[in-house]
């Protein structure tokens, strides 16, 4: 009870002041809303926006399987005689996505077909039989918005369900949860604005996404909330923005959002592999976001450019030589305020070598506050050193961080590191130093552990492999030989453990993957070459 006090209160100061006020004023609120009651634009005609390309960056592909059958988060369901719009035996984001509509923009379903399930959840929604949410209701408008611009659909109810969701979205913005749940709700509200023709909602929608783009896009082009899967999401819906602007007569100077959307493309480049796919850090998994090759090619066809980034500011390092790829987690957890898909991983590392994935980490296979949650987010299933099994940060009830270490980084240079994280200091009395270097053909990790020990310690370096690496530990020497090509050997170390995990490669996927934990008192050198 007293730690849980004590995550709570951790997580809380770093909240602002309007994140908590809003907090408990949306919950006091949220039981007495009725969809209905939102009646600010019925008079407002819908005008049928343009969007030639940003449209194919928005997953819509193989999730309504026709006769009440959908498939979301890789988990499929078929209700028997009509949609409960509120199933959530599949859990919370599975109901979202269901909720969603992205199957609007999926051309391999028939017209009726979709305007069977439109007209079925306008009913339920006026009725209020499902209550309306700020972040599914930003996604859902978006995807209505442009069904109704490509096929001119028109329906009383349809077009009066949509029309109470703008103006509920209006004064229900999500200033509790802050971050992309933000960016969502304005995006949706400007196009809506747009398609209302409404000058009321557009200039205040237009305000706050120039504001909110300027906090959230970091120096090096990176969102804030560092997650490769998270940041290319935004980015799509951004380049739909400027797509719709562009392709009809409005009034508004698109260079900002343009700027924007080419430093974060940049960053999308420099975080990504060669082969055009990016680590999953903080929450990012494959099946959510648009591909980079999609992106690109959607950014190419708006004339947008991409410029050569270095990662910095989002914390990430990125080292390339020969076909060695190593990307290296050496920022703080950001933003403060809302660490959600924060992960406690500090100077963990990915390792691809042509192309090919050989360390990664868990990943990310659910979102529900459960074990498998718990473990994912944990410092042991990352990269990384880890203490007693205890978390360099405390991650916790799903989405919460309370005490998190601090990064400082020592020496930066092309394809080297020094760096160390303070987070096992207060329990244990120890900082963690991590230096990584990349030469021809090899990585050389350098683990020291520095300060007085308050308490015994096992102390454990982990490797994940990933599910397609053939793995064979020699005991006899010490090493790990991977694929019959690479080489680990270790310096320093006092035992070596082989064991399995669960690679998560999607939401509700998970793959039996190998664990290398190796043991050692204070300092142990890795070198990782070819044999």
């Amino acid at each position: 009870m007293i730690q849980r006090f004590l995550s709570l209160f951790n997580t809380v100061r770093y909240l602002h002041v309007n994140q908590i006020r809003y907090q408990i004023w949306y919950r006091l609120k949220f039981s007495f809303i009725k969809v209905v009651n939102y009646t600010a634009y019925q008079n407002n005609t819908l005008h049928p926006l343009i969007s030639r390309y940003s449209r194919l960056l928005i997953l819509s592909s193989n999730k309504y399987l026709g006769k009440l059958s959908f498939s979301f988060l890789n988990l499929g369901h078929q209700f028997k005689d009509k949609i409960d719009w509120n199933f959530t035996d599949y859990g919370k984001l599975w109901n979202y996505n269901l909720q969603y509509f992205d199957f609007l923009l999926d051309d391999s379903i028939p017209h009726p077909d979709k305007q069977f399930l439109l007209e079925d959840f306008s009913v339920n929604l006026l009725n209020g039989t499902v209550k309306p949410e700020p972040y599914p209701v930003s996604l859902r408008l978006i995807n209505w918005l442009l069904y109704f611009s490509e096929t001119g659909y028109q329906s009383e109810n349809f077009e009066r369900a949509l029309k109470c969701q703008v103006n509920y979205l209006e004064k229900n913005i999500e200033f509790h949860i802050q971050a992309n749940h933000l960016l969502e709700n304005y995006i949706a509200l400007f196009i809506s604005g747009l398609a209302l023709n409404d000058k009321k909602i557009i200039s205040k929608a237009w305000l706050a996404l120039l504001q909110q783009f300027n906090e959230q896009v970091l120096a090096d082009g990176g969102h804030y909330e560092c997650s490769p899967m998270y940041h290319s999401v935004i980015l799509g819906k951004l380049m739909l923005v400027i797509d719709v602007l562009e392709n009809q007569d409005w009034e508004f100077d698109t260079a900002f959002l343009k700027d924007k959307a080419q430093q974060m493309l940049g960053w999308l480049e420099a975080i990504s592999f060669s082969d055009k796919t990016w680590p999953n850090l903080n929450d990012a998994t494959v099946g959510i976001a648009p591909m980079v090759t999609d992106i690109m090619n959607v950014a190419e066809k708006l004339y947008l450019v991409t410029p050569k980034k270095q990662l910095k500011e989002s914390g990430y390092r990125k080292f390339q030589l020969g076909d060695w790829e190593v990307i290296i987690d050496a920022g703080d957890i950001m933003p403060s305020y809302q660490p959600g898909h924060a992960h406690s991983d500090m100077l963990a590392f990915y390792l691809q070598i042509n192309n090919q994935p050989i360390l990664v980490d868990t990943g990310t296979s659910t979102y529900q506050s459960n074990l498998q949650r718990s473990i994912e987010r944990s410092t042991l299933a990352h990269n990384t050193v880890v203490i007693n099994g205890n978390n360099q940060s405390d991650v916790w009830g799903g989405f919460r961080v309370g005490v998190r270490a601090k990064i400082t980084i020592h020496q930066d240079s092309v394809n080297f590191l020094d760096a160390s994280h303070d987070g096992y200091k207060r329990i244990f009395g120890k900082e963690h130093f991590r230096s990584f270097q990349l030469t021809e053909n090899s990585l050389v990790i350098k683990d020291r552990l520095v300060g007085k020990v308050k308490k015994n310690i096992d102390t454990v370096a982990a490797f994940h492999f990933d599910k397609d690496c053939r793995i064979l530990l020699d005991q006899a020497s010490g090493k790990i030989f991977v694929n019959n090509t690479l080489e680990f050997s270790f310096n320093g170390h006092q035992k070596i453990e082989q064991s399995e995990y669960q690679q998560a490669v999607g939401f509700n996927r998970l793959e039996k993957s190998t664990c290398v934990k190796v043991h050692f008192p204070d300092l142990l050198t890795t070198s990782i070459r070819y044999n």
